[in-house]
């Protein structure tokens, strides 16, 4: 069996798109990766492991929506050029919707086709509208939530619900690079309590209240937050609390030698669309990899997995004392929302979960 990934981006800004990459070539599938541009550590670590991977040359950071929409296009013109010289008899795998939209589905109608959906996308979208039309066309739908497998099942008519795989990563830590962090930041981190936010900086995903809350709790926590941050934002989170440290976006895997030091994870995301309400973030298994305890929004697949598990407290991040409250809770009781959290990363087979996806091609 011969799979062809394709995935527009570099797999550092997508972990389960690696994992899966990285679990089909440990099952011994002849796989073959067309990317974006790869972090060094990850171009080596397919090179190590005899991965076969090819560059989009189109991949480029674009700061404006122009420019966004200009590379799109050149990317659909690569992705024409791509399709054309793809082995006719592989299995073709889009690592995310972005990719898939890219290329001619007509035309590889007749080949057995897997389409990875990291996101539940609003009605009326043209993700939404490019799902309705080809979704049907796909041999297997995989999402990452069960809550969203059922909501594309419904919306799109599909024959069968999409595999769930929840987006546990994949064990790398005898390959991540011991390197990546100074000496200085090192020490800081052992030797404080360290409360950190990794990912995404956005408005659905504000910080204010809980820099307000540690202003308010403890000023001998550090606050570390890992994502690219503007300046003004920066200032803004320091006028508030000052014992914040910003790493600015960090590459996965390489951010897990940070998350490894650090004491309470942050998983917060407000409730204005069901892709949030039915959030299926992948920090959530990196902290609990390390049984980091989670203070997570009250959103229903957040209140499932980490509210289930206890790994942590599902709170409503617009209220302050309810911030102040959880930490109280999860200091008083460690030892056990870590142990939970533990138990939470080690529920999930997700090696099996890609398996049985292969199995069935």
């Amino acid at each position: 069996m011969k799979v062809i990934y394709l995935l527009k981006k570099g797999l550092q800004y997508y972990p389960p798109c690696l994992t899966q990459v990285l679990v089909m070539n440990d099952m011994g599938v002849d796989i073959e990766v067309f990317h974006g541009e790869n972090s060094i550590y990850i171009d080596n670590l397919l090179d190590t492991r005899g991965i076969k991977h090819n560059k989009f040359k189109t991949d480029k950071y674009n700061k404006t929506s122009l420019e966004s929409a200009i590379g799109f296009y050149r990317f659909c013109k690569e992705a024409k050029t791509v399709q054309n010289q793809l082995d006719a008899n592989a299995i073709i795998w889009f690592g995310n919707m972005e990719t898939a939209m890219a290329f001619d589905i007509r035309k590889l109608i007749d080949r057995k086709l897997v389409l990875n959906v990291l996101e539940l996308y609003n009605v009326g979208s043209i993700y939404d509208k490019w799902l309705k039309k080809y979704s049907d066309k796909m041999n297997i739908i995989i999402s990452c939530e069960s809550h969203r497998a059922a909501i594309m099942e419904s919306r799109y008519l599909l024959k069968s619900r999409p595999y769930v795989i929840p987006n546990k990563i994949y064990d790398l830590e005898s390959s991540v690079k011991k390197s990546g962090i100074d000496n200085k930041l090192r020490n800081e981190l052992e030797s404080n309590f360290v409360i950190v936010y990794q990912g995404l900086i956005s408005k659905d995903r504000p910080l204010e209240n809980i820099a307000k809350a540690l202003a308010k709790y403890n000023e001998n926590i550090l606050f570390l937050i890992m994502g690219d941050c503007s300046d003004e934002y920066k200032i803004e989170l320091q006028c508030i609390y000052s014992p914040i440290i910003f790493t600015g976006f960090i590459p996965a895997p390489e951010h897990l030698e940070y998350t490894k030091y650090c004491n309470v994870g942050i998983a917060n995301y407000d409730k204005s669309s069901l892709n949030n309400v039915f959030c299926a973030p992948n920090k959530i298994f990196e902290y609990a990899k390390y049984a980091i305890p989670v203070l997570a929004s009250n959103n229903v697949a957040l209140e499932e997995s980490i509210g289930l598990y206890k790994a942590g407290k599902c709170i409503d991040f617009n209220d302050i004392n309810q911030i102040i409250n959880a930490l109280n809770e999860i200091s008083r009781n460690y030892d056990e929302f870590s142990e939970n959290a533990l138990k939470l990363y080690e529920s999930i087979n997700v090696e099996l979960l890609i398996k049985d996806v292969v199995n069935q091609l």
